[in-house]
């Protein structure tokens, strides 16, 4: 239980990087959905690492968009 003559600490930075996280959420799902697409193309790739990595782009999408 905090005192009652604390204040609250704001650090610069990392209010920016709260700011910016929905952005930096949707490059890297992004990226990651870009890289399985392109496993998914490549023949002698493996589909379970394709698959991994649409699900996790997916899992990514959904924490930007909800």
């Amino acid at each position: 239980m905090p005192a009652h003559y604390s204040l609250p600490v704001i650090h610069p930075p990392f209010e920016l990087l709260k700011r910016s996280a929905p952005i930096l959420h949707f490059i890297a799902a992004s990226v990651i959905l870009i890289n399985g697409l392109h496993h998914f193309n490549i023949h002698h790739a493996s589909k379970i690492i394709c698959y991994c990595q649409l699900l996790i782009a997916a899992d990514v999408y959904l924490l930007f968009f909800l």
